[in-house]
């Protein structure tokens, strides 16, 4: 037991130290993948606790497994040396089951993240900047009136800028996680449908390059006092009406006392609202002058890089109002990118993961092929012995390491289809039972058994007879 010590524990803190340093090295690899929207991001590193906690488990890891050869080498003195071996087999086999899982898990993540990242949108955000403003009422007025004349003034003077294109507001940007909920019914119809409210000034489908399919955006004119307007995305349209058109047909929301009927005027594209890999409501549009909130998000559509135009757009606003904050300046492009970021993480934390399981459990599958062909080469030396081909010992251990692997795998593969059903709401565009995510994983493992099987094997098969029954 103490040589057991002796040996083992030196080897358990120098693979600490290695660990550390490479933990080390693979941060400084994988923190620039991060997002650069990641909160606190460059605060990731090896704290003095992680690393407490790090020395302590290898320490406690280094006597665990002194511990184990020893009580091993006990039992295979007392029922031989196959309960010994079937233990190694076991590990092997744990760690392999293991690694699909997380490979499985892995393939997953990365084919949600690609298909959500081939979402279209459906707006094209290319060259707009977003930016947020709140409107302060006890200086700009506590009439909506007053308070949409102000947001008038300010998009005017920002789309007279240089190099602007159009500017509109909007009350919540696309993708942007936020919704208003309201439910409306339509004249006529025994219909009520929940849909998503946005409020927009005249350009905004324009400025996002949100497709008008029917009707007109709205005017300058659709304000306060004149008759109600509204547009329709082209679900609710279909929903609604079929093939009839909508316009000049009428809605209202019914929970609201009062409230009167708003005539249809556009129809325009549906786009997506609460993000990329979620869309669950229609979306109905009311004239910004006409359903005016404090709150506001501005779009502006430039000719060149839309952040190279913030300047220019801040000096604008200041000009209508020095006093007016901005907030949450992006380009629209960004923006999208943000969506992605929880689904970007997940996947490189868990796609390292399951490089590295892949990695231990190649070498793993290596050590033990070799460590048995070494022991049994003197059983190899008779077979060569009595007419056995280099051949034969090839194949031989070539099934001996896939029957290894084959039970890792179906092992995984097994806790792979249980496992994988938790990321359910991580996934997108993809079931937990991919067929083509399995298929791809049962490739890999095969490929690494047979290439940590090859050497060890093709050793055996060079193996002289009379040179391996001296040495043994």
């Amino acid at each position: 037991m103490r040589q057991t010590f002796v040996e083992t524990i030196p080897l358990g803190i120098a693979g600490a130290a290695l660990g550390i340093l490479g933990a080390d090295a693979l941060l400084k690899l994988l923190v620039p993948l991060l997002p650069s929207g990641l909160p606190r991001v460059e605060e990731i590193a090896i704290h003095p606790p992680v690393l407490l906690f790090t020395i302590a488990l290898s320490i406690g890891g280094a006597f665990a497994v002194s511990i184990a050869p020893a009580l091993q080498v006990s039992a295979s003195l007392q029922r031989g040396p196959a309960s010994h071996s079937r233990v190694r087999d076991l590990l092997v086999c744990a760690e392999i089951a293991c690694t699909v899982v997380l490979l499985v898990s892995a393939g997953l993540l990365m084919r949600s993240f690609l298909n959500v990242r081939a979402t279209n949108p459906v707006f094209r955000p290319d060259h707009v900047l977003g930016l947020h403003i709140a409107v302060d009422r006890s200086t700009h007025g506590n009439t909506d009136r007053e308070v949409w004349r102000y947001l008038s003034r300010l998009i005017g003077r920002v789309q007279s800028t240089p190099g602007v294109e159009s500017a509109a507001a909007v009350n919540r940007l696309p993708l942007g996680g936020q919704t208003q909920t309201l439910q409306i019914e339509f004249e006529g119809r025994d219909t009520k449908v929940n849909i998503d409210s946005r409020s927009a000034s005249s350009n905004y489908f324009r400025t996002l390059g949100i497709p008008l399919l029917a009707g007109r955006a709205f005017r300058e004119d659709d304000i306060a006092g004149r008759p109600d307007v509204g547009i329709l995305d082209d679900w609710i349209a279909r929903q609604v009406f079929g093939n009839e058109s909508p316009i000049g047909k009428r809605f209202r929301v019914p929970i609201v006392p009062g409230m009167p009927w708003v005539q249809i005027v556009g129809v325009v594209g549906h786009i997506r609202h609460e993000g990329l890999d979620r869309d669950p409501r229609p979306q109905v549009y009311w004239p910004y002058a006409q359903r005016t909130q404090d709150r506001v998000a501005i779009v502006v559509k430039t000719a060149g890089d839309p952040m190279a135009m913030t300047p220019a757009i801040r000096a604008a606003i200041r000009e209508i109002d020095p006093n007016q904050p901005l907030y949450d300046v992006f380009p629209m492009s960004e923006f999208i990118a943000r969506t992605l970021l929880a689904r970007r993480l997940n996947l490189v934390l868990v796609g390292s993961f399951a490089a590295l399981a892949l990695l231990l459990a190649s070498i793993g599958l290596y050590g033990v092929v070799s460590h048995l062909t070494a022991r049994r080469s003197r059983e190899f030396a008779v077979r060569l012995a009595v007419g056995a081909t280099p051949a034969n010992l090839l194949a031989m251990v070539f099934r001996q390491s896939l029957a290894r692997g084959s039970l890792g795998l179906a092992v995984g593969l097994l806790l792979s289809t249980a496992i994988t059903r938790l990321l359910s709401t991580m996934i997108h565009g993809v079931t937990a039972l991919d067929p083509l995510t399995y298929t791809s994983v049962v490739v890999v493992l095969l490929i690494v058994v047979v290439v940590a099987s090859y050497v060890p094997a093709l050793r055996v098969s060079r193996t002289h007879p009379v040179s391996a029954l001296r040495d043994s």
